[in-house]
Order: structure tokens, then C-alpha cells, then sequence
């Protein structure tokens, strides 16, 4: 589309899902503090074991949740997770899927707000994905019917 820049995709690795023990609802409405430095952070509760689920740049944006004295606290950013659990049988209409969509509110609802997500720059992140699936726990597969004529 002329006059738009289309950001480049990033495929998040495994590691970026957020624990649902972690997971924030509802989301804060409202900032409270802005990072000076950046800063690692964990998805996790109490204290964090092993290397940091990520980090934080200088001048992010967090609300602050919980802070006790210690040198730890708890924030949440303006991140947004989309997550659906996909059967494994419908894993292989993604390998051939344009677009993913999601709509807030619902599908048939009067009131929604939606998006659609182009696939194709994740196209071998999914292809891999399905394939390490398949691996850890084929599933069965439906013959197709052979076309007449």
C-alpha cells in the first residue's frame, strides 16, 4: 500500500511465552514508570532461576505491581500475547494460510475489533513448528478424496 511501511516481522522464540502463572488480567491501563537503563526481566514469581526471559530497553514504559524493599519487583509492559491452542490436526491449514486473524468480541458479535496477521514472514518458524510436532506425537491423517476427471 503506498505511504505505509511495513515494520519487519520477528518470530518469537519458545522462550518468549509468558507462564500462565505470570500472565496479567486485565491488563494495566496506565504506565507508572519508565525504564532509565536497560534491564533484564524474568516471567516468572518469587525469585528467578536461570538466565533472563528477556530485557528491557531504556525508555520502556512499566507499571509498576508490586515492589517489597528488596531488589526485586514486579512489572508488566504494554506487551500484547495472542495465544489460541490449535488441534494438532489443524496445524496444517497454518502451513497454507495468507492471514491469521483475531477479533476482541467475537466473530459473529455486533461490537468487535480485529486484526489480521500476514503469515508468511513466519512461514518456516510454523513449517518447524509442525514438523516438531508431528515428531513428538504423530497424529492421524485424513486420506484426501481423489478428484474425478
Amino acid at each position: 500500500m503506498d505511504g505505509m511501511k511495513r515494520p519487519e516481522a520477528t518470530v518469537l522464540p519458545d522462550s518468549a511465552l509468558i507462564p500462565s502463572n505470570c500472565q496479567i488480567s486485565p491488563a494495566p491501563n496506565q504506565f507508572t514508570h519508565e525504564v532509565t537503563r536497560s534491564q533484564p526481566f524474568y516471567a516468572s514469581r518469587g525469585t528467578p532461576s536461570g538466565p533472563p526471559t528477556g530485557q528491557f530497553d531504556a525508555g520502556a514504559k512499566v507499571a509498576l505491581l508490586y515492589y517489597d524493599g528488596t531488589d526485586l519487583c514486579r512489572v508488566v509492559d504494554g506487551a500484547v500475547v495472542i495465544t489460541r491452542p490449535y488441534p494438532p490436526t489443524e496445524l496444517g491449514h497454518l502451513l497454507s494460510s495468507r492471514s491469521i486473524g483475531a477479533w476482541v468480541g467475537g466473530r459473529r458479535s455486533a461490537f468487535r475489533y480485529g486484526a489480521t496477521f500476514m503469515l508468511y514472514p513466519a512461514r518456516h518458524a510454523i513449517k518447524d513448528f509442525y514438523n516438531a510436532c508431528w515428531r513428538a506425537a504423530p497424529w492421524p491423517v485424513k486420506p484426501t478424496s481423489k478428484k474425478k476427471g
